[in-house]
């Protein structure tokens, strides 16, 4: 109705006004913004079975999360991995798992249904990387279902390849799970909890990470019989004590921080008791109670909440020297790591991100130029930011990549514990470097780093213009940040013309974009119902090419401008990603900010007049 009584452009200033606002009234008293960040319900299953092994469950509260499975059980009989989605077998057998072991009869009607579904599937001796891991050390999937590398292994110099070290922030999952291998610590469910049911008969695939992960066992288990040394393991398990957060939790997720807690238990729960309790509290502390049941959240990001959400702000007109926006640089400012980096939680500081210091940086540079620490924060964000590229031009999200055999790093990749560099990463990257150089600094440096990232690029694109994205979904996504990124670098080869030619053809009739999750396993884009999270991407990605807007974009805005409700826009889709095909999470300011975002670069490229 908006769109037919003004103009696109003074309907996008309208909208933005009202966005801008509701932005500001969520923000905290301390300048920050922090959404809710909600993923499947597998995650929820996660803690319940790790709670039940470190001898932490609350009968009592704990019901409430059970409730939630109960609620998220698809009518069909599984549970999803996201909303929309097709029953997934992993998220399943962990939703089963868990209800199973809480004492829920296997033939009631809905575990009969759950258990058709998995069936289906290929039963549990099909399951992925995620739930083998509990089920493992609860005894339903047999130990030579992970592989087994010594927490010697640790101990390693770290020039010598490849060495636990070089997993980067996935060594915290893995030695986990190695320590707990080590204590051959599989426990028994309760009486009568087995799930004998799920079987189908066929033997169990044994985990594998490629030809340099067999030679690894092998030495791994030849250097414990020839020197038991376990002081090393305590070592071993010692230091993963210390890589927990302030807030209890290991690298700020719900996911690694399970694991860990069962490792330290299996190895000395009165050694770590402290550690144990510290943990299951900050989970706690992660879930949300909706009424009817509580679920766990992934975990908190509002450094990069904040981030985005200052950046929609001042796209959005608001004065880079408005108090609430100083007081949001402020925040960010104090939030740094010690090397001068950006993790998305100020408790994670031990290992910052990429994404959240490009996001901090763009914001920073924007801010006015009275305030020294702020120059300061740039430089030393900026010569980080410049030293994490990596030989191929790009960037990953973590560390460098790892120098370790390809087959390792393949697996590595199916299990999604590799920091490889990605197309995403490596166009946002571009992104802020250009808007940095405008800033000032080491212009030679910031140019030749921009131009090895272009050739990453160029490279990496796919022959429909495409880029994927592996931090989102999907090729809508990676193809609206690597157009971006060409675009600010100045390239208008023909990359840059098909990357624009990909996202016009895949707009919907609606006027907006949508992917499914699907694309990631496919590894082909595939449409789905329209989001508002990727039309303001797609739109972004086009205005940054071309900033006389045509009629692709006018339809994008009026998507835009229809969904609006009270000022605000949400998601019910789940369109960031954590691992690809396998879990996906959305936080609840993403649409928000990115929309406010792109309909104020709308309406300054005068769309719809």
């Amino acid at each position: 109705m908006l769109t037919q009584l003004l103009t696109i452009p003074d309907a996008a200033r309208r909208a933005g006004a009202i966005g801008r606002g509701r932005l500001l009234d969520v923000q905290r008293s301390d300048g920050r913004w922090e959404g809710v960040v909600r993923s499947d319900p597998g995650l929820t299953a996660q803690f319940l079975l790790m709670v039940q092994f470190v001898d932490r469950l609350d009968l009592a509260g704990d019901t409430a999360l059970l409730a939630h499975l109960d609620r998220s059980q698809l009518p069909q009989g599984g549970w999803a991995a996201y909303p929309g989605g097709l029953p997934s077998l992993d998220v399943s057998l962990l939703c089963y798992a868990a209800l199973r072991f809480a004492g829920r009869p296997p033939d009631s009607e809905p575990m009969r249904r759950a258990r058709e579904v998995i069936l289906r599937a290929g039963g549990i001796e099909s399951c992925g990387f995620i739930p083998r891991f509990p089920l493992v050390f609860w005894s339903q999937i047999p130990l030579s279902g992970l592989t087994y590398l010594s927490p010697k292994l640790l101990a390693l110099p770290r020039w010598i390849h490849p060495n636990f070290h070089d997993l980067g922030i996935f060594l915290q999952p893995l030695l986990s799970v190695e320590l707990l291998l080590k204590q051959r610590a599989a426990r028994v469910p309760p009486r009568g909890t087995e799930l004998d049911e799920l079987r189908t008969g066929r033997e169990f695939p044994r985990a594998t990470l490629g030809g340099t992960g067999s030679v690894l066992s092998r030495v791994s288990k030849a250097a414990d019989a020839l020197f038991p040394a376990r002081w090393l393991d305590r070592q071993a398990a010692d230091w993963l004590a210390q890589q927990q957060n302030p807030d209890g939790l290991w690298a700020g997720t719900a996911l690694f921080t399970p694991r860990a807690l069962m490792a330290l238990h299996a190895t000395d729960p009165v050694r770590y008791r402290h550690a144990i309790d510290s943990g299951v509290a900050g989970m706690r502390r992660l879930q949300i109670s909706d009424g009817i049941g509580r679920w766990q959240q992934l975990g908190r990001s509002p450094v990069l909440d904040t981030a985005i959400a200052a950046a929609a702000l001042l796209e959005a007109g608001v004065r880079s020297d408005e108090a609430r926006l100083a007081r949001a640089c402020h925040w960010l400012l104090e939030s740094r790591s010690p090397v001068g980096s950006w993790s998305f939680a100020p408790e994670n500081a031990r290992t910052p991100d990429t994404d959240t210091t490009l996001h901090v940086l763009e914001v920073l540079a924007r801010a006015p130029r009275s305030e020294p620490s702020i120059d300061q924060a740039i430089g030393d964000g900026l010569n980080w930011l410049l030293a994490m590229q990596n030989p191929s031009g790009g960037w990953a999200m973590w560390s460098a990549e790892l120098p370790v055999g390809r087959s390792m790093v393949r697996e590595l990749e199916l299990n999604g514990a590799v920091d490889a560099s990605t197309p995403d990463a490596t166009a946002r990257a571009v992104r802020a470097l250009v808007r940095l150089n405008d800033r000032g600094g080491d212009r030679r440096r910031i140019e030749a780093a921009i131009a090895r990232a272009v050739r990453y690029l160029t490279r990496t694109q796919r022959s429909d213009g495409a880029w994927p994205g592996r931090w989102a979904v999907s090729f809508t996504y990676g193809t609206a940040q690597g157009l971006t990124a060409m675009a600010l670098a100045g390239d208008r080869s023909r990359a840059a013309s098909q990357a624009r030619r990909f996202l016009e053809t895949t707009q919907q009739d609606d006027g907006g974009w949508g992917e499914s999750q699907e694309a990631d396993d496919t590894q082909r884009f595939i449409p789905a119902r329209s989001t508002v999270t990727q039309t303001s991407l797609a739109l972004l990605g086009l205005l940054a090419v071309d900033p006389a807007a045509d009629r692709t974009m006018v339809r994008a805005m009026r998507f835009l401008l229809d969904r609006e409700h009270d000022g605000w826009w949400d998601d019910d889709t789940f369109c960031q990603t954590v691992l690809p095909g396998r879990m996906y999470f959305q936080n609840s300011l993403f649409a928000a900010s990115l929309t406010v975002m792109a309909l104020a670069r709308g309406a300054s490229a005068g769309a719809g007049r």
